[in-house]
């Protein structure tokens, strides 16, 4: 089965991205279409293909790739529609939403998907050379051609998703990316209020957030939790408390409360009444 051609509907982060990214892998990019005439030729440049129209773009492809904003993706899909698409396979790479967004696509002899990239693509120019390791969740029809050929150049991990799952599968992704932000933001904060300077509190907090993460990556979470909520130190966890005001305590809180949960199952023998009065106060 040949390579199929692949053509973008528009041309931000992740069209660049993902763009890029099947260019290397010698995948055969027709070309870019958006209302934003420089970015569809940026991207084209960017990728070694065309800056197209709509019609060019859907005409020229066999897979098409919806990369737009979310809040879009209804509009560009009522664009597209009308025009041939039998035998076309539509791709949208929202998290969030499902392939049910291509309304009334099995009246137009297409098949309609949504593959999402596991990933924080942040950056339209750089973030393309870190696909290779990024999982993706695939959701639409059990049948089809286009896509699963393309899945099988890139050899990235994908694993099938319900439709009625994703609105938690993209809630559980945004703990483990945006929240996370969050909550460094909290602790850089309060590094900075307690006297420190900024550049010292920058690097401090950046390398024990790494430490951290790599700890649970290597051993996972059971092993690398630590703290007082793990040791079962009441007496830290309620100056925290009583020191902290407003929204970090707040996040604080909620956190301690599902750590004490893991810190349960870690240490089955260990009492943690004292520091569940403290929570639960």
């Amino acid at each position: 089965m040949p390579i199929p051609k692949i053509g973008f509907i528009g041309a931000g982060k992740v069209g660049f991205t993902l763009g890029r990214y099947f260019a290397s892998y010698h995948i055969p990019v027709s070309g870019y279409y958006s209302k934003s005439i420089n970015s569809s030729k940026e991207a084209a440049d960017f990728t070694g293909s065309k800056s197209l129209t709509l019609e060019e773009v859907i005409r020229t492809s066999d897979l098409l790739f919806l990369t737009v904003p979310d809040s879009l993706l209804q509009e560009v899909w009522n664009s597209v529609r009308s025009f041939p698409l039998d035998g076309k396979e539509i791709c949208h790479c929202s998290g969030l939403f499902s392939s049910t967004v291509f309304q009334g696509i099995e009246t137009t002899g297409a098949l309609g998907f949504s593959l999402h990239p596991l990933s924080a693509i942040h950056d339209r120019l750089s973030s393309y050379q870190h696909m290779e390791n990024v999982y993706l969740t695939l959701e639409g029809p059990q049948r089809g051609k286009h896509l699963p050929k393309l899945l099988s150049v890139l050899k990235n991990p994908v694993e099938q998703i319900s439709a009625d799952s994703k609105v938690q599968y993209h809630a559980a992704a945004v703990f483990c990316s945006n929240l996370v932000t969050a909550i460094a933001k909290i602790g850089s904060d309060l590094f900075q209020s307690s006297g420190l300077s900024e550049e010292f509190s920058d690097h401090a907090w950046r390398s024990l957030f790494i430490g951290n993460a790599q700890n649970i990556i290597d051993t996972g979470l059971l092993a690398s939790l630590t703290g007082p909520i793990e040791r079962g130190d009441e007496k830290t966890v309620m100056l925290h408390m009583n020191q902290l005001q407003g929204a970090a305590r707040d996040v604080y809180l909620l956190l301690s409360q599902e750590l004490l949960s893991l810190a349960k199952t870690k240490n089955p023998d260990r009492s943690y009444s004292k520091i569940e009065e403290v929570l639960m106060k």
